[in-house]
Protein backbone atom coordinates (compact mmCIF):
# COMPACT_ATOMS: atom_id res chain seq x y z
CA UNK A 1 0.00 0.00 0.00
CA UNK A 2 1.47 3.53 -0.98
CA UNK A 3 0.94 6.18 2.39
CA UNK A 4 2.25 8.77 0.26
CA UNK A 5 5.53 9.26 2.29
CA UNK A 6 3.08 9.25 5.66
CA UNK A 7 0.66 11.79 4.42
CA UNK A 8 -2.01 9.04 4.06
CA UNK A 9 -4.71 10.17 6.34
CA UNK A 10 -6.57 7.89 9.08
CA UNK A 11 -9.37 8.15 7.09
CA UNK A 12 -8.15 6.38 3.88
CA UNK A 13 -6.54 3.95 5.87
CA UNK A 14 -9.64 2.52 7.18
CA UNK A 15 -11.26 2.53 3.61
CA UNK A 16 -9.11 -0.12 2.88
CA UNK A 17 -9.89 -3.76 3.94
CA UNK A 18 -6.27 -4.82 5.02
CA UNK A 19 -5.23 -1.83 6.51
CA UNK A 20 -8.41 -1.50 8.89
CA UNK A 21 -7.60 -4.73 9.63
CA UNK A 22 -3.96 -4.29 10.77
CA UNK A 23 -4.79 -1.36 12.63
CA UNK A 24 -7.83 -3.12 14.60
CA UNK A 25 -5.50 -6.05 15.53
CA UNK A 26 -3.01 -3.57 16.69
CA UNK A 27 -5.49 -1.11 18.46
CA UNK A 28 -8.69 -3.40 19.14
CA UNK A 29 -10.71 -0.19 20.55
CA UNK A 30 -9.98 1.51 17.58
CA UNK A 31 -13.25 1.41 15.22
CA UNK A 32 -15.07 1.85 18.90
CA UNK A 33 -14.04 5.53 20.13
CA UNK A 34 -15.16 8.37 18.62
CA UNK A 35 -11.68 10.04 18.20
CA UNK A 36 -12.07 8.60 14.61
CA UNK A 37 -14.04 11.06 12.83
CA UNK A 38 -12.03 13.48 14.43
CA UNK A 39 -9.08 12.34 13.17
CA UNK A 40 -10.31 10.93 10.04
CA UNK A 41 -8.51 13.68 7.84
CA UNK A 42 -5.55 13.72 10.04
CA UNK A 43 -2.06 12.55 7.82
CA UNK A 44 -0.51 9.55 9.99
CA UNK A 45 2.31 11.15 10.36
CA UNK A 46 1.07 13.54 12.41
CA UNK A 47 -0.70 10.63 14.34
CA UNK A 48 2.43 9.12 14.66
CA UNK A 49 3.87 12.13 15.89
CA UNK A 50 1.26 12.50 18.81
CA UNK A 51 1.41 8.22 20.17
CA UNK A 52 5.06 7.46 19.27
CA UNK A 53 5.48 7.63 23.17
CA UNK A 54 2.58 6.10 23.91
CA UNK A 55 2.87 3.50 21.09
CA UNK A 56 6.57 2.80 20.95
CA UNK A 57 8.60 3.11 17.96
CA UNK A 58 9.10 -0.36 16.87
CA UNK A 59 5.66 -0.94 16.95
CA UNK A 60 5.29 2.04 14.79
CA UNK A 61 7.50 0.90 12.29
CA UNK A 62 6.33 -2.87 12.61
CA UNK A 63 2.88 -1.27 11.69
CA UNK A 64 4.13 1.00 9.02
CA UNK A 65 5.64 -2.39 7.50
CA UNK A 66 2.49 -4.37 7.47
CA UNK A 67 1.21 -1.40 5.44
CA UNK A 68 3.14 -1.06 3.03
CA UNK A 69 3.01 -4.59 2.40
CA UNK A 70 -0.89 -4.79 1.58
Amino acid sequence: MNLYNMNITLGQLLKNPGARKILEKEFPSLSKTPLINLHSNTPISQIIAMSKNIVGQEKINRIIKELENI
